[in-house]
C-alpha cells in the first residue's frame, strides 16, 4: 500500500484487527475520527483491495487501539533516539567539564526559542 495526505496519517494511527478473504477489520484510533469520512473511506477500501488482488469489504471501527500503531511506534522510537543521544551528549568528557566549569546545563533542540 502507498497511502499519502490524509489517507496515510488515518492508516498510521490503526491496527489491524481481523484480515480474511474479502473482508478487512480495522480499528482507526479515534482521536482521528475527524479526518475519517466517505472520501477517505473508499481510499482505504481501495488502498485495501490493492493489497488483496480483489474486492476487500472493509469494516472502519473507532476506539482506543489496544496494540502500538505505527504512529505510535515511531513517536516512541523518536523518543528513545533522542534520550539515547541526550545520554551519550551528556557523557562526554568535554561536555561534563562545561557543565562542572561554567554550572551549565544542556537544553534540548525542540526546546530552544520556546517559552
Amino acid at each position: 500500500m502507498a497511502p499519502a495526505g490524509v489517507t496515510a496519517m488515518i492508516l498510521n494511527n490503526t491496527n489491524l484487527l481481523a484480515r480474511a478473504p474479502g473482508a478487512w477489520t480495522i480499528l482507526v484510533d479515534q482521536t482521528h475520527e475527524t479526518l475519517l469520512n466517505d472520501k477517505q473511506r473508499a481510499e482505504i477500501t481501495r488502498l485495501a483491495a490493492q493489497v488483496e488482488g480483489a474486492p476487500v469489504r472493509v469494516a472502519l471501527r473507532l476506539g482506543a487501539p489496544a496494540q502500538e500503531t505505527p504512529a505510535a511506534r515511531a513517536a516512541r522510537q523518536r523518543s528513545e533516539r533522542k534520550a539515547k543521544a541526550e545520554t551519550l551528549f551528556g557523557s562526554e568528557p568535554l561536555v561534563r567539564a562545561l557543565i562542572d566549569e561554567f554550572d551549565a546545563r544542556v537544553v534540548s533542540a525542540e526546546l530552544v526559542g520556546t517559552s
